[in-house]
This record gives structure tokens, C-alpha cells and sequence, in this order.
């Protein structure tokens, strides 16, 4: 009997520890950002993201941030965007688009369209979600009537994390393109400017689009400088992806009738 509480007592505890683990993100006193499903202890926070697991001293994270269901953060985020704000309802509508809640996608679109009809953008994304909802109901109902057999299960994708997101839209934003929108972490930017020898409340003082850059573009910033800046919205090589490329994927090659099938 003692042999075998020895041998559950353990494994309850790691079972509870999976059972505990939230998805979040954690944010470190250099001002790091890494997500992940997120378990507290007492004096540290362990992050597994992909199944590695890092554990931070709690002294060393300024901020622990978890995600909330998926519906509940679009009607926060569509909720408090100013009524005029055709291209921030249009940006929501290819987050949902991204994680394939198409009838939420399709509610930003239709308030975009409500603010200005006359939005090409909204309506072309609105007539490819109206479409792909009715594929999607069209093969439900082939399912229900046993026409069609249900999809196999598939293995849970691996996701990009705001980490990586952020990343690769570094990666892909080039000077001149000044239309996106960007934040810049003041603290690292006071770091990057001393660093440089420039004076930071100059430095502070100009655009966020022109802290970026300059950071971005210095042989001399460090990772931590460089992770500072926050891309908000889609450089132009992502923004042509998602016009040009993107609807031609999920309407064609990732629909029901093609890879994203049971018989892909």
C-alpha cells in the first residue's frame, strides 16, 4: 500500500500540474514576452511553449497576461473600437479570418460595411466568408445525411505565438513603408538611445515609427532592443499576402472539397 501511494503521489502531481496550465503569455522585467500554457507555483512560473518548458523566478516578470476564450476577446476588442473605424473592424475580421471563426469574421465585415458601404476591401472579404460559410454548411449537410464521411480527426496545428508573429513582421516591414502602426517599449527605447549615445529624451521625443526604424536598422541593437518594438498591424509584403494570396488558399486549396477535406 505505501509502495503505491509512493507511485500515484507523483503522478498526481504532474497530472495537476497539466490540469493547472493555462494559455498566456509572460512578461519579464526586460520587457521579453513569452507564450505559452503557463502554471504558477509560489516563488517561480514555469511557460511550456511546444513542449518546452522554462521556468522564470516570479522577481523577474513585471506582468502574466492569459488569454480569454476566442469569442469573448473579438467582442472586447470589436466593442471598443471607435464607430468610425472601418480599417481596425476590417483588421478584426482577418483575426477571426486567422482562426477560422468565419461567422465572427463575417459580423466585423457587416459593421465595417454598416460605417462605409462604399469599403472595396470589406466587400470583397465579406462575399469570400459569405461563401465560405456556405460550403461549410453545404458539407455539414452532406455529413448529416450520411453522404459524406465526417472528417477524419487531425492533429492539433502548431500555432504562431505573438512571439513569433511579431518576428516576422519585423522581418518583413521595409523603410519607406509607413503604414504601419507601431509601439515602441519606452524603457528599452531609453536603453537603445543610451547605448548609442544619444540623448534619450530626444530620442523619445520622435515618432514611434522612427524609434523602430532607427532600432531596427542598427547593427548595434540587441535582441532585447529589437523585441521592444511592437508591429501592430501587417507590413505591405503581409498585407499583399492576405489580399492577394490568402483568399485563393482558403477558398480553393484549404476548403472542404480540396486539402481541408476528409479525404484531402
Amino acid at each position: 500500500m505505501r509502495r503505491c501511494r509512493l507511485f500515484w503521489l507523483p503522478l498526481g502531481l504532474m497530472i495537476a500540474s497539466f490540469t493547472l496550465a493555462r494559455p498566456g503569455v509572460v512578461i519579464t522585467d526586460t520587457g521579453q514576452r513569452f507564450s505559452g500554457e503557463i502554471v504558477e507555483r509560489a516563488d517561480e512560473v514555469v511557460v511550456t511553449i511546444r513542449g518546452m518548458a522554462t521556468t522564470f523566478p516570479r522577481e523577474k516578470l513585471v506582468a502574466i497576461e492569459y488569454h480569454k476564450e476566442f469569442p469573448q476577446e473579438f467582442a472586447e476588442r470589436l466593442a471598443s473600437l471607435p464607430p468610425e473605424d472601418v480599417a481596425g473592424r476590417i483588421e478584426l475580421a482577418r483575426w477571426a479570418m486567422d482562426n477560422r471563426q468565419l461567422t465572427l469574421a463575417r459580423d466585423a465585415l457587416e459593421s465595417a460595411l454598416a460605417q462605409d458601404p462604399n469599403s472595396a476591401e470589406a466587400a470583397e472579404l465579406l462575399r469570400f466568408v459569405q461563401g465560405q460559410l456556405r460550403l461549410d454548411a453545404r458539407a455539414r449537410a452532406r455529413r448529416a445525411k450520411g453522404q459524406e464521411p465526417s472528417p477524419a480527426p487531425q492533429r492539433t496545428p502548431t500555432l504562431l505565438s505573438p512571439t513569433d508573429v511579431q518576428a516576422i513582421r519585423r522581418s518583413e516591414w521595409r523603410a519607406g513603408d509607413n503604414s504601419v502602426r507601431v509601439r515602441v517599449d519606452p524603457r528599452m527605447a531609453r536603453l537603445f538611445a543610451e547605448s548609442q549615445k544619444i540623448r534619450p529624451e530626444a530620442f523619445l521625443a520622435r515618432p514611434p515609427i522612427e524609434q523602430a526604424r532607427q532600432i531596427l536598422d542598427s547593427g548595434y541593437a540587441t535582441e532585447e532592443h529589437r523585441q521592444a518594438v511592437l508591429i501592430l498591424s501587417d507590413p505591405a509584403p503581409i498585407a499583399e499576402f492576405r489580399r492577394n494570396v490568402q483568399p485563393l488558399i482558403l477558398n480553393g486549396c484549404a476548403s472542404s472539397g480540396c486539402h481541408g477535406g476528409p479525404n484531402a
